[in-house]
């Protein structure tokens, strides 16, 4: 997925790369990585970091991840 960065006057909008990678878990179920380009600064970065981790959490509660 590409994402397109325009929220800082600062900063020229720019794109970046938002990649999933899906595959077979040995307990039957499904192991998900996320990985994404850093962004401009390590501020924004950190902050698209913790908003993946969000989104994946709630993929988790929605799909009954295990503890």
């Amino acid at each position: 997925m590409t994402d397109h960065w325009s929220r800082d006057a600062g900063t020229a909008p720019y794109e970046f790369l938002t990649e999933v990678e899906l595959r077979p878990a040995p307990d039957g179920g499904t192991h998900v990585r996320m990985t994404a380009d850093a962004m401009h600064d390590q501020e924004w970065t950190r902050r698209l970091a913790a908003g993946r981790a969000n989104e994946m959490d709630n993929l988790g509660n929605v799909v009954g991840r295990n503890a």
